[in-house]
């Protein structure tokens, strides 16, 4: 008889900081414990779903005793095989994470963590936490010198570990090393958690992480976020209404020279400062930003390339083109963005290439885990959404707004890929997503229409072109005529449009790919000379 495999959530709450996270999704096979140093709550044992239980590790500040039980769930937890960690600003709302957590259990990982949706490199990490005054330099700096001693490389991926699970048991060595280093130095565990996987020879396996590291999670229905102190019931909860009372920042600084404590310093901001109301939009669009900065800056377009990400990465731009393909670029949003050219009366315009993904006959982006994405195709292209939109956008337009004045563009800049995608989908789950939103019906064949009705109007050379991909994707596809029907149809009623199709081309290799199916740059430079053939 086969083992039942015992699984935790657990978390842990420190000085009060957070409230008590109550998820609206509780998972029945597993167990849930929290630990924290509130005494109200240890005397009552049980909170909503959780077991409470005090502290294991007491000696060192609130931040570092809580990062303690985040790294040491070998200790905690010995008689159980898998541990889900969460940070308490996280709530579950459905079945999502466990559903994929399960999946993990069954392949036997022996840990699974999101990457971090802006950084692919510790150093570069280490640098912002300097910056921002996050923790102090000359610690951060010591624990980069470790690193550097060790040889460890940079760009070698970075974690946001507040999502983790593990099998903590077969990897003690290297959470005894993680918490060594957090112990010793920086309390922010991201700067050594990956150093830690590597130094040990454990391989992580990343979850929720889509392009440009865009933090998937964080835009996933499954979660919700909250940032507040105290307790998760008005019984305990013991908040200052801060917004009654706030002093500048610059007066606030002064009154922190006299505070010589880290602690009491963070703690006094916190009360008597009013947080900047940054979401981090900014930062997750600054492509988008770029890419509308670079246009409105061009004399000279006689080619733009419109599409997804597989358009992005696949043409290279030279002083005469510019690529406007972007992540997850539905067909409605591909004709905004042409009818916002055609509406800056550039004469030099002669050819429109219209990069053609599997999903595109059905994507609509709203409906998508990456909605967030339409809001930049609103506030630069006048593309408004297809239905209702699944959150308020007041904050993210207005961010947006200060942030086009402020992100520069590389000098030259004419939409290329900067290449910095970190892919890790498997093969055949991605095309199974892809001819997921191929089978749904939502006519998205008309905005092809549009394209071409503009295109007829302006006297546009309109291609479609259908990419390479690497050969374990292709394997995995239907026949073309069951995926390009719509596509194929709409073509043999309009032979002025020119249909590219590289999809099966023998020139690229599969060494010429980033993932199953995204172009390296060395890829997208042979197509997109073959390209630049057809249509000069």
């Amino acid at each position: 008889m086969t083992k039942a495999i015992k699984k935790v959530v657990y978390g842990c709450i420190t000085g009060g900081y957070d409230n008590i996270p109550t998820h609206k999704y509780i998972a029945p096979d597993w167990d849930y414990v929290l630990f924290t140093d509130d005494k109200e709550l240890v005397k009552q044992g049980r909170f909503a779903h959780w077991t409470i239980k005090p502290l294991a590790f007491d000696k060192l500040s609130n931040v570092k005793n809580a990062r303690w039980h985040k790294v040491n769930a070998h200790k905690l937890f010995p008689e159980y095989d898998y541990s889900l960690w969460l940070d308490s600003n996280i709530i579950i709302n459905d079945a999502g994470l466990f559903n994929l957590a399960n999946d993990l259990i069954k392949q036997k990982i022996l840990v699974a963590v999101p990457n971090h949706p802006e950084r692919v490199c510790i150093y570069d990490e280490a640098e912002i936490i300097k910056e921002y005054r996050i923790d102090t330099p000359r610690i951060v700096d010591k624990e980069m010198q470790i690193l550097r001693h060790d040889k460890y490389p940079k760009n070698n991926g970075l974690s946001e570990t507040g999502i983790l699970l593990r099998r903590h048991n077969d990897m003690k060595s290297t959470l005894d090393l993680w918490w060594s280093m957090i112990e010793k130095y920086s309390k922010r565990d991201q700067l050594s958690f990956n150093y830690a996987l590597w130094k040990t020879n454990i391989e992580r396996t990343p979850i929720y992480s889509g392009p440009y590291g865009f933090g998937i999670h964080r835009q996933n229905e499954t979660f919700s976020f909250v940032y507040q102190q105290g307790h998760g019931t008005d019984k305990l909860r013991k908040v200052v209404d801060n917004k009654k009372f706030y002093i500048p920042l610059w007066l606030a600084r002064i009154i922190c020279l006299f505070i010589f404590s880290h602690e009491a310093r963070r703690k006094f901001r916190h009360k008597y400062v009013k947080p900047k109301q940054n979401f981090g939009y900014a930062e997750t669009f600054k492509t988008d930003i770029m890419k509308y900065n670079a246009f409105c800056k061009c004399d000279i377009i006689k080619t733009v390339v419109l599409g997804s990400s597989h358009a992005r990465d696949a043409f290279v731009p030279d002083v005469t083109s510019f690529n406007f393909g972007n992540s997850s670029q539905d067909l409605y949003r591909a004709f905004k963005v042409y009818k916002y050219i055609t509406k800056q009366n550039r004469k030099d315009l002669h050819n429109v290439i219209l990069f053609w993904s599997v999903f595109h006959p059905g994507l609509q982006l709203e409906k998508t885990k990456e909605y967030l994405r339409c809001v930049p195709y609103k506030f630069f292209y006048d593309a408004k959404y297809i239905g209702k939109f699944p959150i308020p956008d007041k904050e993210i337009l207005q961010e947006l707004k200060h942030a086009v004045k402020t992100v520069s563009v590389p000098d030259g800049y004419r939409g290329e890929s900067l290449y910095d995608v970190e892919h890790t989908d498997i093969t055949h789950e991605l095309v199974a997503k892809h001819i997921k939103n191929t089978q749904r019906n939502n006519n998205q064949i008309q905005y092809l229409g549009k394209i071409a009705d503009l295109a007829s109007k302006y006297n546009h050379k309109l291609y479609v072109v259908l990419p390479p991909y690497r050969q374990d994707y292709l394997d995995c596809l239907p026949k073309d005529n069951d995926i390009y029907f719509e596509l194929f149809d709409f073509l043999s009623v309009h032979p002025e449009i020119t249909l590219l199709n590289f999809q099966r081309d023998k020139d690229f290799l599969d060494t010429d790919f980033d993932s199953a199916d995204h172009c390296n740059r060395h890829d997208a430079e042979k197509l997109t000379k073959k390209i630049n053939r057809v249509i000069k």
